[in-house]
């Protein structure tokens, strides 16, 4: 008889991570996002910390936090390169199979987080992108939302996903700290002619050419608060004007919207609205009714009034299913809230 070897059989290699935490003037946050990267339990993983020449101690603080793990490299930049250039900077230094962002000023949620996001790329190899459900915390990381905009776990399309993001006229992908990008994929950077929409734009590009991996559980915390570049953006209507780019963009010809599952209706519906939403803004933004005639042509009169028709419709019906999602994501953050307050006493 054969006698059994113990030794159960090696597994491969586990793929080499590179997580990228670019940052600047984050000070006061890089304790919690550089605490959450080092717990993570991937065994193989590079850690790369790039200041964008802050004005605050960031630098003082990476170097006390990180130095002495040598997973870590920490790199100073000697000027300010700024946010895309910045972020593109980081991408061209990574080396692994897989590249995970984690911004200064998040944090991940499980030490799991990593492992379980290269997991599902690994599981689903029509996939060029993981990502997850996320919390939404505030300035004192105290809990505001929970996000789980794609709601079923497991492999979606990835020119389903772009038409539901116009659809709904939301990134529903998520933010770069909560996404892991598989390498093979990536022919670019993200775009310089992008400042709001800049993950967004790289993320469709992505899923043009692969599938989308998700879970509904929130693996990652994204803090909301005054000095993000979004938040700035926000006044000056950047991200209206950018969908109208992203539609001539991703849209353009038939089928790619006949990819994406879009009706020709749903491409005149996309297109209303966010021509719609930018000359609202035009409160805010001088020259937004010209930038809108410089992105799209203007509908014709006959999309344009079953456009507004539908719009009318529906609106109050999305706006209601918002409220109610928001509720429910209160009512589960109470409940956690509750039950973390229970286990202290």
């Amino acid at each position: 008889m054969t006698p059994v070897d113990p030794t159960p059989p090696a597994r491969a290699a586990a793929p080499l991570v590179s997580l990228v935490i670019p940052t600047f003037n984050y000070a006061r946050f890089l304790p919690a996002a550089i605490a959450s990267a080092l717990r993570q339990d991937y065994p193989n993983l590079e850690i790369l910390i790039s200041d964008d020449a802050s004005t605050d101690d960031s630098v003082a603080v990476i170097r006390r936090l990180a130095a002495s793990d040598p997973r870590v490299r920490i790199v100073s930049q000697p000027r300010n390169l700024g946010m895309v250039a910045h972020w593109n900077w980081c991408l061209r230094e990574t080396r692994g199979a897989y590249i995970k962002f984690l911004f200064g000023d998040d944090a991940f949620n499980s030490a799991h987080a990593i492992s379980r996001l290269v997991d599902l790329l690994e599981t689903h190899p029509s996939a060029v992108i993981a990502t997850c459900a996320r919390r939404v915390m505030d300035e004192a990381s105290r809990p505001l939302d929970l996000w789980n905009p794609l709601r079923r776990a497991g492999l979606h399309g990835g020119r389903d996903v772009i038409g539901r993001c116009f659809i709904a006229n939301q990134n529903l992908i998520g933010e770069p700290s909560a996404v892991l990008l598989r390498r093979s994929a990536l022919d670019r950077g993200f775009s310089p002619g992008f400042r709001q929409l800049v993950d967004l734009e790289l993320w469709l590009h992505f899923l043009e050419q692969g599938d989308l991996a998700y879970t509904p559980e929130p693996l990652v915390a994204f803090r909301r608060h005054d000095a993000q570049q979004s938040h700035l953006n926000h006044s000056r209507a950047i991200a209206q004007l950018e969908t109208l780019q992203l539609i001539a963009q991703f849209l353009d010809r038939p089928e790619k919207r006949t990819a994406a599952r879009l009706s020709e209706f749903d491409y005149r519906l996309i297109q209303f609205r966010a021509t719609r939403y930018l000359r609202k803004a035009g409160r805010r933004l001088p020259g937004a009714v010209l930038l809108a005639s410089e992105v799209t042509a203007p509908l014709p009169s006959a999309w344009r009034l079953a456009c507004q028709v539908r719009h009318a419709v529906q609106r109050p019906l999305e706006n209601l299913s918002r409220s109610l999602e928001k509720r429910r994501a209160a009512l589960d953050i109470w409940s956690e809230t509750a039950g973390a307050r229970t286990n202290l006493l």
